[in-house]
């Protein structure tokens, strides 16, 4: 037996907002978040720009023990927060058949760690960890603690009495997706009944950003640009993409258990694929990738492509990436019937939590009467009742997943 898969909640922090509803607000006022990176003296960088959260403390989290988590996993709670405050205190989710799914990156570093290592291990300008000797004792005691990928998923089953599975999968930049996917389908075959699904991403460390822009991605700062230029996606002269802080979780359940709960129905989940397609490398996703993942999604849903009637792409402003996937859009879908929607321009390029951020945005557009401003302004479109996400990232991964409004069963 098979089953519908609802969603009934969801949660979001960026920086457009700390909430779903104010940062649907600033989207639709296309407003930007992308500014000078202010977590650290990032001039001597390669990119000095970012899509830092804004006006957010983590002491208004009301969680013990938060000095245990690093600012990935404080976004991520917090999005969770905003889950369960929304069921609403009468609403629990306390049965055993339900799952955390995270979809997170293997480490997130934590800068005071990093920096006692350097002091006490810098010679020459290299790194001799044989140095810390009797110093390593001047390491932070909660440091290891901050990197175990098991910590948020604890933090989320004992502050809200979930009991049940903890799955954390990593896969590049369509982890989020990718988890969404895997959850419904749990859920589908009736092995759960609920599952909260969670990613958080947060690069703005002098070390990790170190990284990052190594890694050839990044847009190189260009003062004549205005920050509604920063992120210029499906652009052939794209210079590279700017990241963003942010998490996303989504609250997933089969349609019984929402209607047993009195909770109220905000999307379907229709159908999804998480792949990778030959001829994909670790730096290149093709269109090809992105095409079958489309279609893959589009089979398992049992919908045609004329279904569909908004697009929320990849779009990270890096150029390879984005040309393979506006070819596979321009082969795909009808631009003039079609909704091609990036909030990447907006919020920054989020790595693995882009993906659920996106499906986050995408459900309220199911919810509301207003339309965010499209790529191609698509004009033949008045309501949104079913629309893909697309994601694709490091490693030639691609994942995808179709929503549908409350009226499609």
């Amino acid at each position: 037996m098979t089953r519908n898969v609802a969603i009934t909640s969801v949660g979001c922090i960026t920086t457009l907002g700390n909430n779903v509803s104010d940062i649907w607000r600033s989207l639709l006022m296309d407003c930007s978040g992308i500014d000078a990176i202010t977590s650290f003296n990032a001039e001597a960088y390669t990119c000095n720009l970012g899509a830092e959260v804004k006006k957010f403390n983590k002491r208004s989290l009301p969680i013990n023990g938060k000095n245990m988590l690093n600012t990935v996993n404080v976004l991520e709670l917090k999005a969770i927060v905003e889950i369960i405050d929304n069921i609403g205190e009468d609403s629990k989710l306390d049965n055993e058949k339900g799952a955390i799914f995270l979809g997170n990156q293997i480490i997130h570093t934590d800068t005071e760690t990093i920096q006692v290592t350097v002091n006490v291990c810098k010679s020459n300008g290299d790194l001799q960890f044989s140095m810390l000797g009797d110093k390593q004792k001047s390491i932070p005691p909660l440091s290891g603690v901050k990197l175990l990928p098991t910590v948020p998923s604890h933090f989320i089953a004992k502050v809200f009495n979930i009991h049940g599975e903890g799955c954390i999968q990593y896969n590049s930049e369509t982890s989020g997706i990718m988890n969404l996917v895997l959850a419904a389908e749990q859920i589908l075959h009736n092995n759960l009944d609920y599952a909260i699904v969670c990613s958080a991403f947060s690069p703005f460390n002098p070390y990790e950003f170190m990284l990052l822009c190594r890694l050839g991605m990044m847009k190189k700062d260009n003062p004549r640009l205005n920050q509604y230029q920063y992120l210029d996606s499906f652009n052939k002269q794209s210079g590279g993409t700017i990241y963003g802080e942010g998490a996303a979780a989504v609250l997933i359940e089969s349609e019984e258990s929402a209607d047993k709960m009195g909770r109220k129905i905000l999307g379907y989940i229709k159908g999804g694929d998480v792949s990778i397609y030959p001829g994909e490398t670790y730096m290149d996703i093709t269109a090809d990738g992105f095409c079958r993942s489309i279609r893959n999604s589009l089979d398992k849903a049992s919908y045609n492509t004329s279904e569909i009637d908004t697009v929320f792409t990849n779009a990270c402003a890096y150029q390879p990436w984005d040309l393979s996937e506006w070819k596979a859009i321009t082969k795909t879908w009808n631009l003039e019937k079609t909704r091609i929607i990036n909030i990447k321009r907006n919020l920054g390029f989020s790595g693995c939590a882009s993906g659920l951020i996106d499906c986050v945005i995408a459900t309220k557009s199911l919810q509301s009467s207003e339309l965010l401003p499209s790529v191609n302004k698509c004009p033949n479109i008045s309501r949104v009742k079913k629309i893909m996400i697309q994601s694709g990232g490091l490693g030639g991964n691609h994942s995808s997943i179709i929503i549908g409004n409350n009226d499609e069963k």
